[in-house]
């Protein structure tokens, strides 16, 4: 009876990869299906989130790439994990064979049969057989999981950090993309509250600037209406004006015909007393003439009286005796 391999000793390349969800050692030991006998294990890669990654995860889509390109593993390799899978088949269908050849012969021995030893003894020795073969094999099995456990590892391990990369990459790129996306919707939201602001001033502006037409409209309306109650206090003033013009050219006639009348009185008085004064003054005149010529006529008969008395005397004539009056 040949020994399962052992894979303790394989080289890490050497050993079966996981299969993901085909991974089922028990499965694989105790029963292997026909579908996977003598053939290659097919294995299940992560999926590569590349280019619409995203869109494909979301849509539920997701490639599964199988190519030997992008495989963790190359050519070489898989061909020896195959080699290693078709032996540890054969192997476990030997042993299944061995089991059932040796149940068949134990079976086919009558239970009376005391050739060897007793019928205990048989099944002791029955039981310690397969004691030691489900030993054998579970310590196969161990064996076989801890090595698929650490190939296992290893490759999530790997391929956790071809996805860690991947998943960093696409997170950066997506993070630029959104960080662009970002600035560009800022700035796009920075020009629309620009002009909602601008928007806002113009609405203000041409707000203020009807509320200034308004009240520049209001003010015109109460100048026009003050200056139409002016024109009306004007026409007033002209018309009270008038009649106070009116009124004092009424009372200056008046005042002038009183003064006039006064002044004719006045002057009436005025004349007749210089025309008494110039009566008087003329009678006074004359009465000093006629007394200066009674004067003067004395005067010359008392010198002709005394120049004849001194000459001889001669008969007066009767021109010389009449006196010339002048």
């Amino acid at each position: 009876m040949t020994q399962p391999p052992d894979y303790s000793t394989e080289e890490p390349s050497r050993i079966p990869p996981f299969s993901g969800q085909n991974f089922s050692p028990v499965a694989d030991f105790f029963w292997t299906p026909a579908r996977l006998r003598g053939s290659e294990r097919p294995t299940r890669l992560a999926p590569k989130l590349t280019g619409d990654g995203w869109a494909a995860e979301k849509s539920g889509k997701i490639p599964i790439e199988t190519s030997p390109k992008t495989s963790p593993v190359d050519d070489r390799q898989v061909a020896m994990m195959a080699k290693v899978e078709m032996n540890r088949d054969e192997e476990n269908e030997r042993m299944m064979e061995e089991e059932n050849a040796i149940n068949e012969q134990d079976i086919d021995q009558p239970s009376t049969s005391c050739q060897d030893s007793s019928y205990a003894a048989r099944l002791e020795r029955m039981f310690g057989e397969c004691g030691e073969r489900l030993e054998r094999r579970f310590e196969m099995l161990g064996r076989s999981i801890e090595n698929q456990s650490n190939t296992a590892g290893h490759v999530i391990e790997r391929e956790a950090g071809k996805i860690g990369e991947k998943f960093e990459k696409l997170f950066t790129a997506t993070n630029k993309k959104f960080d662009a996306e970002c600035t560009w919707a800022q700035k796009k939201m920075e020009a629309t509250q620009l002009k909602e602001k601008q928007k806002q001033e113009e609405k203000k502006l041409k707000e203020g600037w009807k509320e200034e037409k308004q009240k520049r409209r209001e003010k015109f309306d109460e100048l026009k209406q003050r200056k139409s109650e002016l024109k009306k206090e004007k026409k007033r003033l002209r018309e009270e004006l008038k009649k106070v013009k009116k009124q004092e050219e009424e009372d200056w006639k008046e005042f002038h015909k009183r003064k006039e009348a006064e002044w004719h009185e006045k002057l009436k008085e005025w004349k007749e007393m210089w025309m008494k004064k110039y009566k008087k003054n003329k009678e006074e005149t004359k009465e000093a003439k006629e007394a200066k010529e009674a004067k003067e006529k004395k005067n010359e008969c008392s010198i002709s009286a005394s120049t004849s008395s001194a000459t001889t005397p001669t008969t007066p004539t009767k021109e010389s005796q009449s006196p010339t009056i002048e």
